[in-house]
């Protein structure tokens, strides 16, 4: 995420001369899914998605995104999906 100079301070970029331009962010959603249209493709609740982001670490963010999910009722859904971009983490 681009960020203003004063929010990168003391973070090392990727720039030539080691400044930071971004920062990177975390961002994660719950929703519920009970539904198929006609063609048997899953159909997102209404209103049921909420959302979880941060700028700190992976480690960090994991337990916040697993929070919301459990605040949600993940413990009583009959199949929890997941789905990543593969990166590391």
């Amino acid at each position: 995420m681009p960020m203003a100079p004063e929010e990168l301070k003391g973070r090392r970029g990727k720039q030539a001369d080691g400044k930071a331009k971004t920062r990177q962010v975390y961002l994660g959603c719950v929703f519920t899914q009970h539904h198929t249209n006609d063609q048997g493709h899953p159909v997102r609740d209404h209103e049921s998605t909420t959302y979880v982001s941060s700028f700190q670490s992976i480690d960090a963010f994991g337990p916040l995104l697993r929070q919301e999910a459990l605040r949600r009722s993940l413990g009583s859904a009959g199949k929890v999906v997941v789905l990543i971009d593969g990166a590391a983490g």
